[in-house]
């Protein structure tokens, strides 16, 4: 090992070896007024080679309710989806109770991302122990997210909450400020959240995390680091003022070997700004297997774009356009929810908006010829004047197959099929196309505008439901790209684009503006907005059960308000229906004529999923009428009556006693509610309930006074044999039986207790 300074900064340094590396190790402790992205900076201009950093920390903090404990390791490594390193404003944090994220760090090159999975292998991992020659209790490594702020967060309370809202296994100071490099953070847990795990010193904790990256050095394969980019080398986005329309535009550069363009900052409301083109594509994988050179540095990119960028470049003339993956920093949090805002403007001022599909069938090939030959059969005018039903489109389609045909010297084509696939590519599944395309109807003739979909503005619940099936990369998008869209006049100003917040604030901000005050989370959960998306009705017609139900009286304006923010298929609840059969007619009427709801969902409002589910609302209405609708009194439907606060359970035993079996499960949920269902079931004897082997043995258990209600009520229905089978439960089963059968009593039948 040998010592330096850099001089421009005093930053002491020592290089060496370790394995077959060549490394330099910075201590903080020698430079205590310098943050690691300082001495990062510094390093990395001194030794611009140097291809994987390793940051290791001592002063992790872990949350008492997590997996970490004193003394293990955790490895800042993320998923697909989700990020291993951030960085956090704590005022903020604090402030606003969740966790308000700032910047992410780019993931571990793929040299380093092998090595640790090498070193997880058993033999490999108690090869560490060893060296390490610590004795119980041995570290635990530990892989997931870590995140930074300039202050060490203080408060149980507080690192308990963020830590199981977010996953997040440690907190530090460390990586705050090494903005996208790549680097890779190593965290050593010095102390809990909790009491019960005592502190350890610096000392102790740097033994443990330096001994596991030197370990970690060791398994660093050598031909894997050489094809890693050099992290210096790494394009890292310039930030611009948040307050102002700016964005960024690329120049791609013509040519044809390697992709390179030069990214530059402009306006959107500048007068003289420069003209652009859109480009529409799927980000595919996020995983970065290729790279392009921007501003003379390294982005790695995914390959669908880098692929988009090759096929789409000139030869001999630069092209100005905007891509999100590289005009817009994706490590910034605030920046992407800044640049969301204004997505679709971006693609309503461009020139032109390019779709990458990328490749496709071979087969499609003569639908897309059929198409480039209509698109040039139709006159310009044919977009402004001509309707959706102008016969001439179709005179022009035929008139673009029949050129197709003789190219290809065939006297068919099906095109059912290649249309098909060609709808099937990736790109027509993403949610952001909608934002896209509709920058582009926006603009169009007015006759083509009238006949789109997008001429009657639809709400955000409605956008929810309909686009349920698209994907998006990042699952926050599946909401974001949709808030542009909505007619909803205060729906800005409730949920706002902001990448800060984790998947699960953002449900608890969508279920808060459709439903306010009557969600029912404790009833139906929901795992993500995908999920949210898929339960829509479910979810307003419990909603809407809450409402109705309420002991406040709700009046017809409340109603058209909360179903104003609805999809336009909403169920009623059969338990909110036969409330307000029974309690609040004046308001069913209203349902059925001025609500226009048509549809009621039967039993369980969990289990209902289509509409194969429901009942037409009018023939239920009918019924309530007596004009001959039927529907099925099951187990779940008198469950849900005796959970409901209405006084249903009692219309439903008065009305349909008949068709009501009274099982275990339903007992059991009276009990749970409260609910004396022996002495309801004797107060509604004109409801002629059976009486089942259940609600004998209930009144059995509830004692004699509840068994002689019952045999007063439903006597004649109790069977000879059951009494006796119960003998010896301290009843006088003779004056029982006398009362409840009188003279039917057999003289043959056995004997019994007197």
């Amino acid at each position: 090992m040998s010592s330096c300074d850099i001089r421009s900064s005093g930053i002491a340094f020592i290089t060496g070896r370790v394995g077959h590396h060549r490394i330099v190790a910075v201590s903080n402790n020698a430079t205590p007024r310098n943050n690691p992205g300082d001495i990062a900076d510094a390093v990395l201009q001194e030794f611009p080679a140097i291809r994987a950093g390793l940051l290791v920390s001592t002063d992790g903090i872990t949350p008492q309710n997590g997996n970490g404990r004193v003394g293990d390791v955790v490895i800042g490594m993320g998923s697909r989806v989700h990020p291993g390193v951030a960085q956090f404003d704590l005022p903020e944090t604090i402030k606003q109770k969740r966790l308000f994220v700032t910047n992410l760090s780019r993931s571990p090159p793929r040299a380093i991302v092998s090595a640790l999975y090498a070193l997880s292998d058993p033999i490999h991992h108690g090869e560490w122990l060893r060296r390490l020659e610590q004795k119980e209790p041995q570290p635990k490594i530990f892989r997931g997210l870590i995140v930074s702020s300039e202050q060490r967060p203080n408060g149980p309370a507080l690192i308990d909450s963020i830590g199981a809202q977010n996953h997040v296994l440690c907190f530090g100071t460390a990586a705050v400020n090494l903005r996208h490099r790549p680097f890779t953070v190593i965290s050593g847990i010095a102390s809990s959240s909790g009491e019960t795990q005592p502190q350890l010193p610096s000392s102790d904790v740097g033994k443990v995390a330096t001994s596991y990256a030197t370990c970690l050095t060791r398994h660093i394969d050598l031909v894997k680091l050489a094809a890693e980019i050099p992290i210096a080398e790494h394009f890292e986005d310039e930030a611009f003022n948040l307050d102002r329309s700016g964005f960024r535009l690329l120049r791609l550069q013509a040519g044809t070997g390697p992709v390179r363009c030069h990214v530059f900052q402009a306006y959107l409301n500048d007068e003289s700004l420069i003209p652009y083109e859109a480009l529409s594509y799927c980000w595919g994988s996020n995983v970065l297997t290729d790279s392009i050179c921007v501003n003379d540095k390294i982005l790695p990119t995914t390959s669908n774009l880098a692929d988009a960028l090759l096929h789409l470049r000139h030869v001999d003339e630069d092209w100005v356009l905007w891509i999100d993956a590289i005009c817009i920093d994706q490590a910034n949090v605030r920046e992407r929810g800044h640049q969301v805002g204004y997505v679709g403007l971006i693609y309503s001022r461009a020139e032109l908006v390019l779709i990458w599909l990328g490749y496709i069938d071979p087969t499609v090939g003569p639908l897309i010829s059929s198409l480039k030959e209509f698109e040039k059969c139709i006159p310009p005018c044919a977009w402004r004047d001509w309707s959706y039903g102008d016969p001439r489109w179709s005179g022009a389609w035929e008139e673009a197959q029949n050129l197709v045909l003789d190219v290809y010297e065939s006297d068919d084509v099906d095109y059912q099929p290649r249309l098909s696939l060609l709808m099937n590519t990736p790109w027509f599944g993403r949610v952001w196309i909608l934002q896209e395309c509709q920058a582009i109807i926006d603009i169009m003739p007015e006759p083509s505008r009238k006949s789109s979909w997008w001429t009657g503005k639809q709400n955000f619940c409605t956008l929810l439901w309909r686009f349920r099936g698209s994907q998006a990369s990042e699952p926050r998008d599946r909401l974001y790209a949709l808030l542009d869209l909505a007619s909803d006049i205060n729906i800005k100003k409730k949920i706002k684009v902001d990448y800060s917040n984790n998947e699960n604030a953002i449900i608890d901000d969508i279920t808060s503006y459709l439903f306010g005050k009557y969600q029912d989370s404790n009833r139906f959960k929901v795992r993500d907005i995908a999920d949210l998306q898929q339960k829509i009705p479910n979810l307003s017609c419990m909603a809407l059960e809450r409402m109705i139900s309420s002991e406040r009286q709700i009046n017809e304006a409340e109603v058209q308000e909360f179903l104003l923010r609805q999809n336009k298929t909403v169920w009623l609840s059969e338990t909110a229906a036969s409330y307000l059969w029974y309690v609040r007619p004046e308001l069913m009427d209203y349902f059925i004529n001025e609500a226009a709801i048509k549809h009621v969902a039967m039993g369980r409002v969990e289990e209902t999923s289509t509409l194969d589910r429901t009942v037409i609302l009018k023939p239920f209405e009918d019924w309530r009428n007596g004009r001959g609708f039927v529907f099925e009194i099951t187990e779940a439907v008198i469950t849900k009556a005796i959970t409901s606060e209405s006084g249903i359970l009692k219309l439903l035993f008065e009305k349909r006693g008949k068709d009501v079996h009274i099982t275990g499960k339903i007992i059991k949920a009276s009990h749970q509610n409260g609910i004396d269902i022996v002495r309801l079931v004797a107060q509604c004897s004109q409801g002629n309930i059976r009486i089942s082997q259940a609600l004998f043995e209930e009144s059995l258990k509830q004692g004699p006074d509840s068994l002689e209600l019952l045999l007063d009520t439903k006597g004649n229905e109790i069977l000879p044999w059951r009494i006796p089978a119960y003998y010896g439960r301290k009843f006088n089963t003779l004056k029982i039986r006398l009362d409840g059968y009188g003279k039917q009593i057999r003289t043959d039948s056995p004997p019994f207790g007197l």
